[in-house]
């Protein structure tokens, strides 16, 4: 009996060691790299056991945990594990929320948990990049922008912008896309206010003076920087070419127009005048008639004549056929 009692309990022990090795072999293992990683004062097996056993977190995700704070604790970078494991359960990407994190430290400038956690949760956002163009600079190709110097003469300019990422507006800040469309009309404003193209071409700075509010008329901050989740170092104008000559063309335009109001004019006149015409041509048919009638009556009155009917006019005095012309005065 007392045999029969003993290989069970060695049975049941053997089955929960081997249960407890089960479960404890990867918290054990993960334990140890921190442990000599030095990382041990923010893992702890038991912490790591209770991630496991209690909390049900997968395996995979414990270990980028526990790596996440490794990484970190090796580059003198303190986070919390309790805020890795609250982040790595919003789904966030904490491997590189805390390589954002070193690289900024390492750069000079600071960050903490809460800016890049909240970085790496917004959408269409990497906190990464946004760390390393904080450091690296870029350089973006602007598209063309065209626009009319005060002589009326189009100028395209072609610019490069150097932007940085601002971490501290860089949520809440204007994204890039803003950026380079305020800066595009600030390009437009600057060739506008141009009393002359030569101007430009000969000093294109006076471009990038004026949007980077170097231009001392100026007293207020230019709107490129208001809101904004970059910083633009430097507006370097690449290339400028000359477009239409728009005041030619608005003269052009005008001469065309007076042409085609002349035209139209012209061809008013010609239809009054073919109207005009016409009357005249009924009047005339009207006289010609006239004619031909009083010409019909000739006949009459020279048959009335010669029949003695009419009378002669003579000096005013109307005198008959019969009667003999009057007798001189004595």
């Amino acid at each position: 009996m007392t045999i029969a009692v003993t290989i069970i309990g060695s049975v049941l022990a053997a089955v929960l060691l081997a249960v407890i090795y089960i479960f404890v072999r990867g918290s054990f293992a993960l334990y140890v790299n921190a442990l000599v990683s030095g990382a041990r004062a923010n893992v702890g097996l038991f912490r790591i056991a209770k991630l496991r056993l209690l909390e049900k977190v997968p395996q995979d995700q414990i270990e980028k945990i526990v790596h996440a704070v490794i990484m970190a604790g090796k580059a003198d970078v303190f986070i919390d594990t309790k805020d890795l494991e609250a982040h790595n359960r919003a789904g966030g990407d904490i491997e590189k929320v805390v390589k954002a994190m070193i690289a900024a430290k390492e750069a000079g400038f600071p960050m903490t948990f809460s800016q890049a956690r909240e970085i790496d949760l917004a959408s269409e956002r990497d906190v990464l990049d946004a760390v390393k163009m904080r450091i690296k600079p870029v350089v973006i190709d602007m598209p063309i922008r065209k626009a009319v110097a005060g002589d009326g003469i189009e100028l395209k300019v072609h610019c490069r912008i150097t932007l940085r990422t601002n971490i501290d507006n860089y949520l809440k800040g204007a994204n890039q896309e803003t950026i380079l469309a305020r800066v595009g009309d600030g390009v437009e404003s600057a060739i506008g206010m141009a009393a002359r193209h030569q101007d430009i071409i000969a000093n294109p700075f006076f471009i990038s003076e004026r949007i980077m509010g170097q231009d001392r008329d100026l007293d207020k901050i230019p709107d490129i920087y208001q809101n904004s989740g970059f910083e633009v170092l430097s507006i370097d104008v690449a290339d400028v070419d000359l477009g239409r000559n728009v005041n030619a063309r608005l003269e052009l335009e005008k001469a065309e127009a007076d042409i085609a109001t002349a035209k139209a004019q012209a061809q008013e006149r010609r239809a009054i005048a073919l109207e005009k015409e016409k009357e005249m041509k009924v009047r005339v048919d009207e006289m010609k008639a006239n004619i031909k009638e009083a010409e019909a009556l000739i006949p009459i009155a020279i048959a009335e004549v010669l029949s003695g009917k009419t009378g002669l006019i003579d000096g005013g005095t109307r005198i008959s056929q019969e009667e003999g012309p009057a007798a001189p005065d004595e």
